[in-house]
C-alpha cells in the first residue's frame, strides 16, 4: 500500500527473529517462551504457581465456559479455538486462577492474544509444541512452573531457528501501478520487545512492520553517518546490496521468500 508502493521508497518486510524477548516459563529444566496478551495486566514480576488443566480434561479444554474446577491459587491452562481468548481468560479468573496460559492450536510460536475486556489477571500464550510438552507433563503428575517477566530465548520451533523466515502476516508482490515487486529488504518485525507505554516499567513484546521498518531507518542512518554524500537512492541501494540474501518463505521447508 501507499507509500510503500511509490517507485524510489524502501518498502520493508517483517522477518523472525533469531532470539525471542519476552515473558517465559520454566518448567522443571525447559524454558519455553510465552506470548502476551493486549488486554489485562502484565506479568511484572516472577510468580510461581501450580498448573492445572482450565476444564476435566488432560488433553484439550477451549475454556470457553465455566471450566468446571476450581483454579485458586493456579495457573488455568486453556487451548485456543471456540471463542475470544477474552472469555477463556475470564472463564479461568472466574475459577479462582491466578494466571491463564493459552496454548495455540497451530504451528509457529506463541500467538500474541488480541481483543480487550475486564481481565484482572496476566494471561499469556505458548506455541503448540511448548503446551503439548507442558500438557503431558501435567497429566503425569503434579507440575508447577515459574513465570518470568522477561528472558531472551533462541527462536526455535522443531528444533530450526527461525530468524530470516518472513512473518506471516507480511505482505508481498507486485504493486498495482508498476508491477514493481515490493518490498525489497526485511528486517526484524516479529516478537520485538518494547516499553509498554503506561505500565512505569513493563514491557510488552509486538509484531509488525512498524518495528522492522524503524530498525532498517536505523542502518539508513548509519549508511549516511558515513556517506553524506549519498542521494537517497544510494543509501537504498547500499542496503539492498549488502543485505542477506537468504530470506525464507518457510524455512523449515527451505522455500526462499
Amino acid at each position: 500500500g501507499t507509500p510503500g508502493a511509490a517507485d524510489m521508497v524502501l518498502s520493508v518486510a517483517a522477518s523472525e527473529p533469531a532470539l525471542l524477548t519476552g515473558p517465559a516459563l520454566n518448567v522443571g529444566s525447559n524454558t519455553f517462551a510465552l506470548g502476551t496478551a493486549s488486554f489485562g495486566p502484565p506479568l511484572s514480576s516472577e510468580i510461581t504457581l501450580p498448573l492445572a488443566f482450565a476444564g476435566t480434561s488432560t488433553t484439550t479444554n477451549v475454556a470457553c465456559a465455566s471450566v468446571g474446577v476450581d483454579l485458586t491459587d493456579k495457573a488455568g491452562v486453556a487451548d485456543r479455538g471456540g471463542c475470544a481468548f477474552v472469555s477463556k481468560a475470564q472463564n479461568i479468573q472466574a475459577a479462582g486462577g491466578d494466571l491463564a496460559l493459552i496454548v495455540n492450536n497451530a504451528p509457529g510460536g506463541p500467538p500474541g492474544l488480541g481483543g480487550s475486556g475486564p481481565v484482572s489477571i496476566p494471561t499469556l500464550s505458548i506455541s503448540l509444541d511448548d503446551g503439548n510438552v507442558v500438557k503431558a507433563a501435567m497429566a503425569a503428575g503434579s507440575v508447577t512452573g515459574q513465570f518470568l517477566p522477561r528472558a531472551d530465548l533462541p527462536n526455535v520451533i522443531g528444533g530450526l531457528n527461525l530468524s530470516d523466515q518472513i512473518a506471516g502476516f507480511s505482505s508481498r508482490g507486485p504493486t498495482q501501478n508498476l508491477n514493481a515487486i515490493k518490498p525489497e529488504i526485511t528486517a526484524p518485525g516479529v516478537n520485538i520487545y518494547l516499553a509498554d507505554v503506561g505500565t512505569g516499567t513493563g514491557g510488552e513484546a509486538v509484531s509488525g512492520t512498524s518495528f522492522s521498518s524503524p530498525l532498517t531507518a536505523g542502518a539508513a542512518a548509519l549508511v549516511f553517518s558515513q556517506r553524506p554524500d549519498f542521494a537517497p537512492w544510494e543509501v537504498k541501494a547500499a542496503l539492498m546490496n549488502t543485505a542477506n540474501p537468504d530470506v525464507f518463505q518457510n524455512k523449515a521447508a527451505g522455500t526462499f521468500a
